[in-house]
């Protein structure tokens, strides 16, 4: 029996989050307690602290050492406890902050992130509410 699009996907992310118990292991004993959505309305992926969500056309396209960077960066959200901080603050500059600071971190323990990602060394080690300060007074 072939298996859909959707369960290819799922297959592939479970795959790569479960090795990352191994090779990272803060990263996949935190990973393991999220739950895995596949979401038809998503490009990309995304977290809402409890579960990690990914679009099955992203997951099964990326390089495998991207997608392992993802599932990471988006564990790191939830690790780092950003939906829970985010307070009123504009939800849109705040995500961007955070995966600023996210990916710097992942750089550094030796992930791989898609071309795409948001990666600047002006935001290296700063906290994401610095990352803002900085981002609007470099804007002004």
């Amino acid at each position: 029996m072939l298996a859909t699009i959707e369960q290819q996907a799922e297959a592939r992310i479970r795959r790569h989050r479960a090795r990352l118990l191994m090779t990272a292991p803060f990263y996949g004993a935190v990973g393991a307690e999220l739950e895995l959505v596949i979401d038809p309305d998503c490009d990309t992926a995304w977290t809402d602290g409890k579960r990690i969500g990914f679009g099955a056309d992203f997951a099964l396209r990326l390089p495998a050492e991207h997608l392992r960077g993802v599932i990471a960066h988006e564990i790191l959200h939830v690790a780092m406890r950003h939906n829970y901080r985010r307070g009123d603050r504009d939800h849109a500059l705040w995500n961007e902050a955070c995966d600023y600071a996210i990916n710097s971190v992942l750089i550094r323990d030796g992930f791989a992130l898609p071309e795409d990602a948001l990666l600047d060394d002006r935001f290296d080690k700063l906290s994401v509410r610095v990352i803002i300060r900085e981002a609007r007074s470099s804007s002004s």
